[in-house]
């Protein structure tokens, strides 16, 4: 029996899924952190080896099975990477006689266009956003990491949450919402506890912030001023981002879908992808439909590596697949034709 996986390898866990040659979903695992710029190689490696295992017992088979084809995602690694280091990394991570990697951004694009021309935008603790042409032509904007970019945010959006918080503590601007609400959400004793968690581990300290922004989508619901105005910002920088590839891949006068994915869209719900909507018309961007990925990242994957190696049956795998994966998650009031 041939095997085949797809992996999602990010910072904070690692998920597996495999099948059989039939497309028949035999297994699925998660474990730790494998994106080895945040975690270094050898967790990542115990991670995604673990995970294997882990499958591969799940689905009654020997846990040094082989597998045939294999496609891992993951944030480390930069888009259509021909990087021969990284990928003698993954090599060692799994066993597989067919082996294809690419960034995390890939496989949710191809979860939401299934190959063809259209825009993933992605906003968690970072924010990235990715054009692809079915002609394998791309354009890639933002991902600078949160010290020279990111805007729009988790993180970006956490920062501001808290300088409005320990602003309004020190009484340099009025009090305000957040103030009360990053106390609530931390369990501080003290405002000033914030400096201790937050510097203590630079890693830990950025997802501490970006988890701020989870009272800034609390207020935003809650209709609070100072929420909406911090929205509204990080929805234009998405905004702009998302109509500089499109501008840059030329693609006027064709329905393209748009992918959203990460915590501030979850976060903000349908407000903030009405919001995105408007912007983008107002910026020129024609003939969209904003979706969330129609499939999960490591399910896209496990499409891939069907099709990496040409299998006879994908768009039949990829049917059967899709019946029992996808999500009907498609935001019709968001379609522009």
């Amino acid at each position: 029996m041939k095997i085949f996986a797809g992996y999602d390898c990010g910072g904070s866990k690692t998920k597996c899924i495999i099948a059989d040659e039939n497309g028949e979903i035999l297994a699925s695992a998660e474990e730790g952190p494998s994106n080895f710029l945040s975690c270094g190689y050898e967790i990542a490696r115990k991670s995604i080896k673990e995970c294997t295992r882990q499958a591969l017992i799940k689905a009654g088979l020997e846990e040094d099975q082989k597998i045939y084809s294999a496609y891992i995602g993951s944030a480390s690694v930069e888009l259509f990477s021909q990087n021969e280091r990284i990928y003698n990394f993954f090599r060692s991570c799994v066993n597989a006689e067919h082996l294809g990697i690419n960034n995390d951004a890939y496989i949710a694009w191809y979860g939401t266009t299934f190959g063809s021309t259209g825009i993933i935008s992605i906003a968690g603790t970072g924010a990235v956003t990715y054009g692809i042409r079915e002609d394998g032509s791309w354009k890639k904007v933002g991902g600078w990491g949160y010290l020279i970019g990111d805007d729009g945010s988790g993180y970006s959006l956490g920062r501001k949450a808290l300088q409005l918080a320990v602003k309004s503590y020190d009484g340099i601007i009025e009090k305000n919402r957040f103030e009360e609400e990053i106390s609530k959400f931390f369990n501080l004793d003290s405002m000033r506890d914030l400096v201790g968690m937050l510097y203590q581990d630079p890693y830990k300290g950025v997802k501490i912030v970006a988890s701020a922004a989870t009272c800034v989508f609390k207020l935003f619901d809650a209709n609070y001023c100072l929420a909406i105005e911090l929205i509204d910002k990080a929805v234009s920088q998405i905004a702009d981002s998302i109509y500089a590839v499109y501008s840059s891949l030329d693609l006027r006068n064709q329905f393209i879908k748009i992918g959203v994915s990460g915590g501030v869209f979850y976060g903000g719900g349908s407000k903030l992808l009405d919001l995105l909507q408007s912007k983008l018309i107002e910026r020129g961007v024609e003939k969209f439909c904003l979706t969330f990925p129609h499939i999960p990242p490591e399910v896209s994957a496990l499409l891939l590596s069907y099709s990496q190696v040409k299998h006879q049956d994908y768009e039949k795998i990829k049917q059967a697949i899709l019946c029992r994966f996808k999500n009907n998650n498609e935001v019709d009031q968001n379609c522009v034709f």
